[in-house]
Protein backbone atom coordinates (compact mmCIF):
# COMPACT_ATOMS: atom_id res chain seq x y z
CA UNK A 1 0.00 0.00 0.00
CA UNK A 2 1.46 3.62 -1.18
CA UNK A 3 2.90 5.88 1.85
CA UNK A 4 2.72 9.03 -0.44
CA UNK A 5 0.33 11.47 -0.19
CA UNK A 6 -1.30 10.12 2.94
CA UNK A 7 -4.39 12.97 3.43
CA UNK A 8 -6.49 10.37 5.76
CA UNK A 9 -5.19 9.37 9.12
CA UNK A 10 -6.30 5.82 10.29
CA UNK A 11 -7.27 6.71 13.85
CA UNK A 12 -7.99 4.38 17.09
CA UNK A 13 -10.24 5.51 19.34
CA UNK A 14 -10.46 4.12 22.95
CA UNK A 15 -13.67 4.65 24.87
CA UNK A 16 -15.42 3.83 27.73
CA UNK A 17 -18.69 4.21 29.03
CA UNK A 18 -19.41 6.07 32.41
CA UNK A 19 -21.27 5.66 35.25
CA UNK A 20 -23.73 8.76 34.31
CA UNK A 21 -24.33 7.46 30.31
CA UNK A 22 -21.49 9.71 29.42
CA UNK A 23 -18.14 8.46 27.23
CA UNK A 24 -14.71 8.84 28.30
CA UNK A 25 -11.98 9.17 25.39
CA UNK A 26 -8.98 7.31 26.62
CA UNK A 27 -7.43 7.43 23.52
CA UNK A 28 -7.82 8.89 19.70
CA UNK A 29 -4.10 7.42 18.41
CA UNK A 30 -3.80 9.07 14.92
CA UNK A 31 -1.58 6.95 12.56
CA UNK A 32 -0.31 8.24 9.26
CA UNK A 33 0.14 4.78 7.53
CA UNK A 34 -2.02 2.45 5.92
CA UNK A 35 0.03 -0.48 6.21
CA UNK A 36 -1.82 -2.98 7.88
CA UNK A 37 0.72 -4.33 9.76
CA UNK A 38 1.99 -1.09 11.89
CA UNK A 39 -2.16 -0.12 12.05
CA UNK A 40 -2.45 -4.28 13.82
CA UNK A 41 0.48 -3.84 16.39
CA UNK A 42 -0.71 -0.78 17.53
CA UNK A 43 -4.24 -1.93 17.73
CA UNK A 44 -2.68 -5.19 19.96
CA UNK A 45 -0.96 -2.66 22.01
CA UNK A 46 -3.99 -0.83 22.99
CA UNK A 47 -5.83 -4.45 23.45
CA UNK A 48 -3.17 -5.26 25.64
CA UNK A 49 -2.66 -2.13 27.54
CA UNK A 50 -6.66 -1.43 28.08
CA UNK A 51 -8.32 -5.18 28.06
CA UNK A 52 -11.23 -4.27 26.12
CA UNK A 53 -14.23 -6.81 25.48
CA UNK A 54 -14.48 -5.70 21.74
CA UNK A 55 -12.38 -3.95 19.05
CA UNK A 56 -15.09 -2.43 16.52
CA UNK A 57 -13.72 -2.39 13.25
CA UNK A 58 -15.19 -0.38 9.87
CA UNK A 59 -16.30 -3.22 7.44
CA UNK A 60 -15.46 -1.20 4.36
CA UNK A 61 -12.76 -1.95 1.57
CA UNK A 62 -9.39 -1.03 3.44
CA UNK A 63 -10.76 -1.76 6.69
CA UNK A 64 -11.46 -5.84 5.75
CA UNK A 65 -7.92 -6.66 5.28
CA UNK A 66 -7.01 -4.97 8.82
CA UNK A 67 -10.02 -6.80 10.45
CA UNK A 68 -8.79 -10.27 8.88
CA UNK A 69 -5.14 -9.85 9.59
CA UNK A 70 -6.26 -8.37 13.30
CA UNK A 71 -8.01 -11.33 13.80
CA UNK A 72 -4.92 -13.77 13.36
CA UNK A 73 -2.81 -11.26 15.53
CA UNK A 74 -5.70 -11.37 18.37
CA UNK A 75 -5.96 -15.11 18.28
CA UNK A 76 -2.09 -15.58 19.11
CA UNK A 77 -1.92 -12.75 21.36
CA UNK A 78 -4.88 -14.82 23.10
CA UNK A 79 -2.26 -17.55 23.60
CA UNK A 80 0.00 -15.39 25.00
CA UNK A 81 -2.33 -12.94 27.13
CA UNK A 82 -5.06 -15.22 29.17
CA UNK A 83 -6.27 -11.93 30.41
CA UNK A 84 -7.46 -10.79 26.63
CA UNK A 85 -8.88 -13.95 26.14
CA UNK A 86 -12.53 -12.64 25.85
CA UNK A 87 -12.08 -9.72 23.12
CA UNK A 88 -13.65 -9.95 20.26
CA UNK A 89 -13.43 -7.98 16.81
CA UNK A 90 -17.13 -7.34 15.81
CA UNK A 91 -17.82 -5.57 12.02
CA UNK A 92 -19.77 -2.21 11.67
CA UNK A 93 -21.63 -1.43 8.76
CA UNK A 94 -22.45 2.46 9.23
CA UNK A 95 -25.98 2.55 7.57
CA UNK A 96 -26.13 6.57 7.95
CA UNK A 97 -24.63 9.25 6.37
CA UNK A 98 -20.99 10.35 7.76
CA UNK A 99 -22.35 13.77 8.30
CA UNK A 100 -25.28 12.93 10.39
CA UNK A 101 -23.68 10.39 12.52
CA UNK A 102 -20.59 13.22 13.24
CA UNK A 103 -23.09 16.17 13.96
CA UNK A 104 -24.84 13.52 16.59
CA UNK A 105 -21.42 14.36 18.58
CA UNK A 106 -22.42 17.77 19.02
CA UNK A 107 -25.12 17.27 21.13
CA UNK A 108 -23.21 14.76 23.39
CA UNK A 109 -20.55 17.12 24.06
CA UNK A 110 -22.92 20.64 24.83
CA UNK A 111 -24.46 18.01 27.47
CA UNK A 112 -21.57 17.03 29.08
CA UNK A 113 -21.61 13.64 28.34
CA UNK A 114 -18.67 12.91 26.73
CA UNK A 115 -15.40 13.22 28.53
CA UNK A 116 -11.59 13.40 27.09
CA UNK A 117 -7.51 14.03 28.12
CA UNK A 118 -6.08 17.39 27.29
CA UNK A 119 -3.46 15.98 25.07
CA UNK A 120 -6.17 14.72 22.36
CA UNK A 121 -5.15 17.93 19.92
CA UNK A 122 -5.68 16.11 16.67
CA UNK A 123 -9.32 14.73 17.63
CA UNK A 124 -10.33 18.11 18.95
CA UNK A 125 -8.72 20.22 15.85
CA UNK A 126 -10.77 17.89 13.77
CA UNK A 127 -13.96 18.01 15.88
CA UNK A 128 -13.62 22.29 16.37
CA UNK A 129 -13.09 22.55 12.46
CA UNK A 130 -15.70 19.82 11.51
CA UNK A 131 -17.01 20.27 8.59
CA UNK A 132 -13.54 20.59 7.31
CA UNK A 133 -10.67 18.89 5.16
CA UNK A 134 -10.32 15.70 7.77
CA UNK A 135 -13.17 14.26 10.01
CA UNK A 136 -11.19 10.94 10.46
CA UNK A 137 -11.41 11.22 14.43
CA UNK A 138 -15.18 12.26 14.65
CA UNK A 139 -15.97 9.16 12.72
CA UNK A 140 -13.67 7.40 14.72
CA UNK A 141 -15.09 8.67 17.79
CA UNK A 142 -18.77 8.28 16.89
CA UNK A 143 -18.54 4.92 16.03
CA UNK A 144 -17.02 4.10 19.47
CA UNK A 145 -19.55 5.90 21.28
CA UNK A 146 -22.34 3.86 19.21
CA UNK A 147 -20.63 0.79 20.05
CA UNK A 148 -20.28 0.88 23.48
CA UNK A 149 -22.61 -0.58 25.65
CA UNK A 150 -24.56 0.56 28.60
CA UNK A 151 -23.08 0.71 32.17
CA UNK A 152 -24.94 -1.87 33.12
CA UNK A 153 -23.96 -4.54 31.15
CA UNK A 154 -20.79 -5.49 33.21
CA UNK A 155 -17.80 -3.50 35.51
CA UNK A 156 -14.15 -3.72 34.24
CA UNK A 157 -10.99 -2.18 36.21
CA UNK A 158 -9.07 -0.53 33.61
CA UNK A 159 -5.32 -1.59 33.91
CA UNK A 160 -3.25 1.77 33.64
CA UNK A 161 -0.49 4.22 34.34
CA UNK A 162 -1.23 6.84 33.44
CA UNK A 163 -3.82 8.14 36.42
CA UNK A 164 -6.63 6.37 35.28
CA UNK A 165 -6.76 3.83 37.76
CA UNK A 166 -11.14 3.84 38.27
CA UNK A 167 -13.76 2.06 37.42
CA UNK A 168 -15.45 1.76 34.00
CA UNK A 169 -18.61 0.14 33.19
CA UNK A 170 -17.64 -0.82 29.60
CA UNK A 171 -14.51 -0.47 28.10
CA UNK A 172 -14.32 -0.80 23.94
CA UNK A 173 -11.47 0.11 21.33
CA UNK A 174 -12.98 1.74 17.85
CA UNK A 175 -10.76 1.71 14.56
CA UNK A 176 -11.48 3.45 11.85
CA UNK A 177 -9.66 4.08 8.85
CA UNK A 178 -10.14 6.13 5.74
Amino acid sequence: ISETDIRDATVITVGARTQDGGTYICESHFLRTKQPSVIVEKIIEFVLYYRPKTIAIESNQFQVIISQELMKKLENTKRKHPEVEDCQVCPIVNMKKKELRIMRLQGLFKAGLMHQRRNHMNLEKELLTYPGTHDDGPDSLEMMDRYLKPATEGQFTMKSNNGLNSKFPNLNISFMAS
